[in-house]
């Protein structure tokens, strides 16, 4: 998935000692761009992004099996009618 290879991509980066570029990411409906700017001003402030892009990565893994095992269910039950 692209969010894996963003991830290990950054972590590279950042255990290379190097400071990656930072890109936006989000799906909350209380997104601000400020709140990223905030995030820029200090390299200590990064530590956590690693972990975020994981977490998304994990949400959109997870998210993608739950659908498609809604699927299998479904189309199980319609089959049976």
């Amino acid at each position: 998935m692209k969010q894996d290879t963003q991830v290990a991509a950054f972590r590279r980066t950042l255990n290379a000692g190097e400071m990656p570029p930072i890109h936006a990411f989000g799906f909350a409906s209380d997104y601000s761009p400020t709140d990223i700017a905030t995030l820029l001003q200090l390299r200590k402030r990064f530590e956590k992004y690693p972990d975020a892009l994981q977490a998304a990565a994990d949400f959109f893994h997870d998210l993608e099996r739950t659908q498609t095992e809604l699927l299998k269910r479904i189309q199980t039950e319609r089959r049976q009618r």
